[in-house]
């Protein structure tokens, strides 16, 4: 499942005037956009951010009037959209005339660009086949409703993660992060490694490998290795390669985003795609 997400711009651009009132409120705004840009980074999503919004956060207050403390924040926030830029999705300047939101999300504080720009990012959301989860937070979202969207009577509804509050934030990393859990089938046998394999010339097309790294005690290596995949999905499958083995570790899905594992001894069964990701072209260990 392709895992796309919005952000409140009021998050990012924030009322100056309100500011200049209640910066304590806004210093733990500060904390909490810095935890979820630091989260995004090490997750595989996708942003729902025209270019041209994109612009506006980087141009608007407060990052060039921000006091010395929110300098380090400052840096986060710069740096997250050059490394996140090719995560962003971009879309059309195409709104929809009558369309709502619950709660409002075009704010008063806004100039008429950012405005359009944000009437053009709920077009998106709304028309769009796929599924928008949307981050905000507590300072800025007083219920505990999610957004909702309307136009006609056409409601539409995004699981809203208020990114500050209790631990919502990491509830849903972990609802979207792949996880490992070991397939017995795959346990380490005489019969399962890739010495056996390489006796096995005539039978490598229905070869049951074992999982080389897997010590039959813990996930770390595993997951360790899940975390470090080739981003994409490949037929429902994760890539990874384990430099202690020297074999790649095929990732399967079990369930939701439960993957189990198992080596490829045969390297031409590997995407080329993941062997150009990783600059392993062939086993050294193979002759």
């Amino acid at each position: 499942m392709e895992n796309i997400v919005a952000i409140d711009t009021s998050a990012i651009i924030w009322d100056n005037n309100d500011f200049d009132n209640k910066k304590h409120h806004y210093y733990q705004l500060a904390l909490g956009i810095n935890d979820l840009f630091n989260a995004l980074q090490n997750i595989q999503l996708n942003i729902l951010l025209r270019t041209e919004l994109q612009q506006e956060m980087i141009n608007a207050f407060p990052y060039s009037e921000l006091p010395s403390e929110f300098y380090d924040i400052g840096n986060t926030f710069y740096s997250f959209f050059g490394i996140m830029n090719k995560k962003l999705l971009n879309y059309e300047a195409n709104d929809i005339q009558n369309l709502t939101s619950e709660p409002e999300q075009i704010k008063n504080h806004f100039n008429q660009t950012i405005k359009n720009e944000v009437a053009y990012l709920l077009s998106e959301m709304h028309r769009s086949i796929k599924t928008t989860n949307y981050f905000s937070f507590e300072y800025l979202w007083d219920n505990n409703s999610d957004l909702k969207t309307k136009e006609n009577g056409n409601e539409k509804e995004y699981k809203t993660i208020i990114c500050d509050r209790d631990n919502s934030l990491q509830l849903y990393l972990e609802s979207i992060t792949p996880t490992f859990g070991h397939n017995p089938k795959h346990d380490k046998t005489p019969y399962n490694s890739k010495e056996y394999w390489l006796g096995q010339a005539d039978e490598r097309n229905s070869f049951e490998s074992q999982l080389s790294c897997y010590n039959g005690q813990d996930n770390i290596d595993p997951q360790k290795l899940l975390d470090e995949r080739y981003p994409e999905l490949i037929n429902d499958c994760y890539y990874s390669y384990d430099n202690i083995n020297e074999v790649y570790v095929v990732f399967r899905r079990t369930r939701n985003n439960i993957f189990h594992a198992y080596d490829e001894y045969d390297i031409n069964r590997i995407p080329n795609e993941v062997k150009n990701h990783f600059n392993i072209w062939k086993y050294q260990w193979y002759r």
